[in-house]
């Protein structure tokens, strides 16, 4: 075998190896340093999260790119982008979220939303720049995004 083409297979593989199953985790203090890097943009984050949003956790698959995370947020605070529309529980009944394989994501949103789990939550969805499903848990602070290549085949 010629060395050219050793190269060529070694380098091909190599690149194979890299590019499957990459799912990073990554933690952003604030929302303003998550703008910074480019996760909005990329389409990792949802645009226009409460302002105070702090402690970002956001998991993302680069093969699928399906994107899921958490962050904590002041109960008072609401996103006045009109980009965020407030969904009705029954809006929702049907849709299967996958599951996000890490420990901060709530059992109660993997799989299919039934109507207990939808009355714990405010569900908007967010048309841009990509679009995405939130659900804040004012009680505890929490919210909880995902994108549309993170529902389910089959659901609605």
């Amino acid at each position: 075998m010629q060395p050219q083409t050793r190269f060529l297979l070694l380098t091909g593989s190599l690149l194979v190896g890299v590019s499957c199953g990459e799912q990073p985790e990554t933690n952003y203090q604030t929302i303003a340093i998550a703008r910074a890097s480019g996760a909005i943009e990329g389409g990792w984050i949802p645009a226009d999260l409460p302002a105070s949003t702090v402690l970002i956790q956001e998991k993302h698959d680069i093969d699928t790119n399906e994107a899921w995370g958490t962050f904590e947020f002041h109960p008072d605070d609401r996103s006045t982008s009109p980009s965020w529309v407030l969904l009705s529980p029954p809006t929702l009944a049907g849709y299967r979220i996958r599951p996000a394989d890490v420990e901060w994501w709530p059992t109660a949103l993997t799989g299919a939303l039934d109507q207990q789990i939808l009355n714990n939550f405010e569900f908007f969805v967010v048309e841009k720049p990509h679009r995405f499903w939130v659900a804040l848990d004012r009680k505890q602070r929490r919210g909880f995004f995902w994108n549309a290549n993170a529902i389910a085949s089959g659901s609605r």
